[in-house]
């Protein structure tokens, strides 16, 4: 998952990328955007680790990205924004020192935000009401007229959860949306297990940490 931290001009934005990743900004980057990987830290995964006695855990990793910071002008804030739209999530770091107010500069970022959502929102939509003037066939008038009633009605942010594969040579962590499948669960580990997906077999590491084994998580019916 890519998480791009967002803020005004000195806000220390790239302070905590830092902090995060512990790779310094590059000032020639100023005007770009810098990733960095960051370790979810998970005490589970060594619980599990020494469980199936495994030789290696790999913990997941995010991806956080410093973005260059905003004007609070607005000047030319749109083309900046337009670097963050592969992110997944979005940081905001608002200044709270010299006299700043962050509560203004929150609502000034949102507006900022809201703009460029529209500006991105507003085309498509103009774009698929054209393509609805035309003859189209009938799935496909459905689909885009799905589309339209769907891009008028705002851009929920999508939460994510861990999960776990575990075997003697690997206890790994993984990150999954909230509410995906165990289907969706094989294809972020690899898309040819989602396309040979027949079952998975699900218990709560919660549940196999406190009993210790698989046999005793299936000998208590979880």
């Amino acid at each position: 998952m890519k998480i791009a931290l967002v803020g005004y001009q000195g806000s220390g934005k790239s302070t905590l990328f830092e902090w995060l990743t512990g790779v310094a900004p590059d000032p020639a980057l100023a005007h770009k955007v810098q990733s960095a990987m960051a370790t979810v830290v998970e005490p589970r995964l060594e619980a599990l680790a020494a469980i199936y006695h495994a030789k290696k855990t790999t913990p997941a990793a995010l991806e956080i990205v410093d973005t260059p910071g905003l004007s609070r002008t607005h000047e030319g804030n749109a083309a900046r924004l337009a670097l963050i739209r592969e992110a997944g999530c979005l940081v905001l770091v608002v200044a709270a020192y010299g006299g700043s107010d962050p509560a203004a500069e929150l609502a000034s970022f949102e507006e900022d935000l809201m703009l460029a959502d529209m500006e991105v929102v507003s085309g498509r939509i103009e774009r698929v009401e054209q393509s609805l003037k035309k003859p189209l066939p009938r799935h496909e008038h459905e689909q885009l007229a799905h589309e339209e009633q769907t891009l008028k009605v705002v851009l929920d942010a999508s939460g994510q959860m861990v999960f776990f594969t575990t075997s003697a040579k690997e206890v790994r962590c993984w990150m999954l949306r909230k509410g995906g499948t165990a289907l969706e669960a094989a294809e972020n580990i690899h898309t040819d297990l989602a396309r040979g997906f027949i079952r998975a077999e699900v218990m709560k590491a919660s549940d196999l940490i406190r009993l210790g084994s698989e046999r005793e998580v299936k000998a208590h019916n979880l």
